[in-house]
């Protein structure tokens, strides 16, 4: 089964009106089509101005599926009706960590790697040494990679990855508690900082607190 992310931006960026009637609009159009696993996460709360994370303040759904070839070009046709800007890519997934019953909050972030490392030392630093690195210190009830492996619509940002990480609390996600507890949690800051910085080009990193949905 392969698998295909989206994006919807729509065009009015208001996230408190968008949760809910963005998380509907995209059920109401993949109602009828099959797949082997459904995913969206929508921004639901304004992000805090203060944050560790440098949270986007505009309304985005992303949609997960996973399926055939005929379900997930319908799919395509399907959400590119839509108001606003759909974007998609197809993708490479693994789970760290399957995601939790009790996960309330998320962090959906997109990169690009650094001009700096090739695509060896790339994946050698976010899958061999960041991965374990955030299951330490993040408290996270759900971690899902995604390797971008080409755009799906013309003109979709040039992506190499789009993360998912859950979080049982949203408070676990928007305060000091993202890095643990206690005095290491600033030693945790400075520690991740580096690292990412090492492989991902910062400046394009776009993340976005949104909440999770399976549809029934």
């Amino acid at each position: 089964m392969d698998k295909h992310v989206f994006a919807w931006r729509p065009p009015d960026s208001d996230i408190s009106a968008f949760a809910r009637a963005g998380r509907d609009a995209v059920e109401r159009r993949l109602e009828g089509i099959s797949f082997e696993q459904v995913s969206i996460h929508v921004t639901h709360l304004v992000p805090p101005r203060l944050s560790l994370v440098p949270f986007r303040r505009d309304a985005l759904a992303l949609v997960s599926l996973t399926g055939s070839e005929a379900s997930l070009t319908a799919a395509q046709l399907a959400l590119a009706k839509l108001p606003g800007r759909l974007e998609g890519w197809k993708v490479e997934e693994s789970i760290p960590v399957p995601r939790r019953a009790e996960a309330r909050a998320t962090l959906v972030t997109f990169f690009r790697q650094s001009a700096r490392v090739d695509r060896n030392l790339f994946m050698q630093r976010w899958f061999d040494e960041h991965t374990p690195m955030t299951l330490e210190v993040h408290p996270v009830v759900g971690y899902v990679r995604n390797v971008v492996t080409s755009p799906l619509l013309h003109g979709a940002p040039s992506w190499d990855g789009i993360v998912t990480e859950d979080f049982a609390d949203l408070r676990d996600l928007t305060t000091l508690r993202l890095f643990g507890r206690g005095p290491r949690a600033l030693a945790n800051v400075v520690r991740i900082g580096r690292h990412v910085s090492s492989f991902l080009d910062l400046p394009s990193i776009q993340t976005y607190l949104a909440a999770p949905h399976v549809p029934a």
